[in-house]
């Protein structure tokens, strides 16, 4: 069997998947630990597993010299650095095919909650209030323009759930798609000028680090709605609270944040704001598939068949 080290903690369902194939070395936090683990097999392991939370840095790269892929159990690949893996000719994928159906269907969880504040309404009943008065009304949804920022296997199923609800759907990417019915903004600031609502679907990269700025808010105006459920960095948190306050924009719905699992106070407690814990692809459905997406990943890339031990 090949060692495989692990930077983060995988659900038990994906070490079990991961043991048919592998020795598994979970990289302790502990600095010294991990110097004794990296000492010990560092220079033979060819294979690493992460996610969310678990750096892969320039100089823990170093410490692997036989290493050849790193695997990503997320969809997003920002928790790499990228330019030292691709100096050490080391490969980097991730689970984006088998996490994105059950993100895109939280997009649209969230933005129907932010639509309609079904949260609020939860509590309203919860707390014996509906006797007294009438619950205050919502906005409906698909009488609205969807701006998605990023258009990749996410941003498509957005799209595509979004047609359901009748919402009038456009895009901004690097570049266009050629086989795609949707409209294409080459330009971020003119599709929030554009849009009803912001969808942020779009990988977390340097490039994408902040570009939902307080000029993108501002475009978006005032009955405007963002919902991200990519990554935290790509928004300005501050700018965002601000435009909730002001009401310079009216709603927002956020699966992930800057500094997660932290969230400031100023966020929780806007009224106008459906918060979620980075659950898009949390689903007992996606996790299976994960699991066996990313055992298949290490298994094609290293030549191994199912009887392999």
């Amino acid at each position: 069997m090949l060692d495989l080290l692990t930077l983060v903690d995988l659900p038990p369902l994906t070490q079990d998947c991961l043991k048919r194939h592998f020795r598994l070395h979970p990289v302790p936090s502990d600095e010294d630990e991990r110097a004794d683990l990296l000492a010990r097999i560092g220079a033979q392991s060819r294979a690493l597993v992460t996610g969310y939370g678990g750096r892969v840095t320039d100089g823990l790269l170093a410490s692997l010299p036989a290493l050849e892929i790193v695997a990503c159990f997320t969809a997003g690949q920002d928790m790499v650095d990228l330019a030292a893996a691709k100096r050490g000719g080391i490969r980097v994928t991730n689970n984006s095919a088998a996490l994105a159906p059950s993100v895109a269907d939280l997009a649209m969880g969230l933005l129907l909650s932010v639509a309609r504040d079904i949260p609020g309404a939860d509590r309203y009943v919860r707390e014996g209030r509906w006797a007294h008065a009438r619950y205050g009304p919502g906005r409906l949804m698909s009488a609205r323009r969807m701006g998605l920022i990023g258009l990749g296997r996410i941003g498509t199923g957005i799209a595509r759930r979004a047609q359901g609800f009748g919402i009038e759907t456009a895009y901004h990417a690097r570049r266009e798609k050629a086989d795609v019915p949707w409209r294409y903004f080459g330009d971020l600031s003119e599709m929030a000028q554009w849009a009803d609502i912001l969808m942020v679907c779009v990988p977390g990269t340097p490039e994408t680090d902040g570009m939902v700025d307080r000029g993108i808010l501002d475009r978006l105006g005032p009955d405007g709605w963002l919902v991200n459920v990519s990554r935290g960095s790509i928004v300005d948190q501050d700018a965002l609270v601000e435009a909730l306050r002001a009401g310079r924009i009216e709603r927002a719905g956020l699966d992930v944040f800057a500094d997660e699992p932290h969230v400031p106070k100023a966020l929780a407690e806007l009224p106008n704001v459906v918060l979620s814990p980075h659950q898009g692809s949390n689903t007992i459905e996606a996790l299976q598939v994960r699991s066996e997406h990313l055992l298949l990943t290490l298994m094609e890339h290293f030549e191994l068949s199912p009887a392999t031990t």
